[in-house]
């Protein structure tokens, strides 16, 4: 999705700084071949939000003269319509210390359909130098924005958050989250469930068609947007799979990851897993939980099933 992402970004911006951890998949490649793109090397070991955040707004902050920050990941693209309305000029007029912030509109694999998640959040910031990065391994604010701080909420602009159009990237990305939240904090499976599979939860209600102000600009500009490149090979599974080696695959048994063979996801990677079991260690109890969850996501918010999780949470859950 990187190429998208940077074709896209370099309709708007004047630097684009992608922050890469020595990857070998050809993103580096990729980067090179923008004018506007600028490669900084993230020397961290695994996914860590925060940290490279920090490194990207510091490269950022060398560069001189007035700065509007955006803080928008590979996997999402500005709505084309930027270029054609009002918003786009206020935003560029703002004072120092105004944070902006954006609203998702999650696109679906047929590309013509989105739903929304979560409120508006800080995607950006007209930088005063004072304000700095949210530390933190994951999911954590683009911006550590402080009290009170001037808000431009986009409302015709959207993020288009294109996770969900490879499925199986998505879920990819989500077992990892998952894995991520629970050493951090092994509690609550059943919320870490809810939170990370989104896609069944979606009722018919909340599915929206795609608006073509939003992506009619992307022929003009040459962007194929729909064009994603699934390859089948994903980041986020050999960082799941360090974890089950290092911690043992029963220490993950109450979390849905096990959708995956991970020795043969393993042997994908060319990784060396000698003594290490990575079968599905669920009882017959965890699978009717989890098939419990996945059946009930479309309505985990009726009391009945409210009240079942609570009851689970005596069990751990």
């Amino acid at each position: 999705m990187i190429d998208i992402h940077l074709k896209a970004a370099s309709q708007w911006a004047n630097h684009i700084i992608v922050a890469d951890q020595l990857s070998d998949d050809g993103t580096r490649e990729t980067v090179r071949r923008y004018p506007k793109a600028c490669l900084v090397d993230n020397n961290g070991k695994g996914s860590n939000t925060g940290e490279r955040y920090r490194i990207v707004l510091e490269a950022a902050r060398a560069i001189p003269g007035r700065k509007i920050l955006l803080a928008i990941d590979s996997d999402e693209l500005l709505s084309a319509n930027w270029v054609d309305g009002e918003e786009w000029e206020k935003l560029l007029s703002l004072p120092e210390g105004t944070a902006i912030y954006g609203r998702w509109a999650n696109i679906l694999p047929d590309f013509k359909s989105w739903f929304a998640m979560g409120e508006a959040f800080v995607i950006g910031y007209v930088d005063d130098g004072q304000i700095s990065h949210c530390p933190g391994r994951s999911h954590v604010p683009r911006f550590a924005i402080p009290p009170g701080a001037p808000k431009f909420v986009l409302r015709d602009i959207r993020v288009l958050h294109l996770q969900y159009t490879d499925q199986a990237r998505s879920a990819s990305k989500n077992r990892a989250y998952q894995v991520q939240e629970w050493v951090a904090a092994p509690e609550r499976p059943v919320r870490l469930f809810r939170r990370f599979n989104p896609i069944p939860g979606i009722a018919p209600r909340h599915v929206h068609p795609v608006l073509a102000e939003w992506v009619d600009g992307f022929a003009r500009q040459g962007i194929d947007w729909r064009a994603i490149h699934i390859d089948g090979a994903y980041r986020w599974d050999p960082l799941v799979l360090d974890e089950l080696m290092s911690r043992g695959a029963s220490f993950f048994r109450k979390l849905d990851i096990w959708d995956v063979e991970w020795q043969k996801i393993a042997n994908q990677y060319g990784i060396n897993t000698t003594g290490h079991d990575l079968r599905d260690p669920r009882s017959t109890f965890e699978h009717a939980v989890h098939a419990f969850l996945r059946r009930t996501q479309t309505v985990k918010g009726s009391p009945i099933i409210r009240m079942t999780q609570q009851l689970l949470r005596l069990w751990g859950w």
